[in-house]
């Protein structure tokens, strides 16, 4: 019926605050006037650097839109963990994801949901009230696992079929 593709995007603002984090972690790169002018060029360079990454997500995202894809989106927000006070980014489109679910399901047999978010388990178990089969597609792999994806075991067992990614990696590679 229709594809949703949901995406934090980078702002020039967002850019710039997750730098000034990075520089309050390391003092050592902290760009004082008149001080320290390379630290304050690779700061420039990570701002341009980020900037190009930025655009070229936005390129992709109007290819999808283009595409037939109903793109949402959400600006990142960048703060400093407080405990490991390490930077940190995210754009939560949980809401946003569970809303457009349940505003479709009435008009689905099938949806299919590509995330590992156990936090999406109840989503699921609710939408089964609309006698809609939720396909996910996530992983459960060893090394998905190693790198602190894998997913809730909670929303594999919640779905009507669990498909692995790492099973259709071959045929959606670029």
């Amino acid at each position: 019926m229709r594809a949703y593709y949901y995406s934090g995007i980078w702002t020039e603002e967002s850019i710039r605050a997750f730098i000034r984090l990075k520089n309050q972690l390391n003092p050592n790169n902290f760009y004082n006037e008149g001080e320290h002018e390379e630290d304050e060029i690779s700061d420039k360079e990570l701002f341009e650097k980020l900037m190009q990454k930025r655009k070229k997500e936005l390129d992709f995202l109007r290819f999808l839109n283009r595409s037939g894809y109903h793109v949402v989106t959400k600006p990142v927000r960048v703060y400093k963990d407080y405990i490991t006070e390490e930077p940190m980014f995210k754009a939560n489109l949980d809401i946003e994801i569970v809303l457009d679910m349940q505003k479709i399901a009435p008009f689905s047999d099938e949806i299919v949901l590509v995330t590992g978010d156990g936090d999406f388990a109840p989503v699921v178990r609710e939408l089964h009230r609309f006698g809609v089969r939720i396909i996910l597609v996530t992983t459960l792999s060893r090394e998905a696992q190693n790198n602190g994806y894998k997913a809730s075991e909670e929303l594999v067992d919640a779905a009507d079929e669990f498909i692995d990614i790492v099973d259709l990696v071959d045929k959606v590679r670029r």
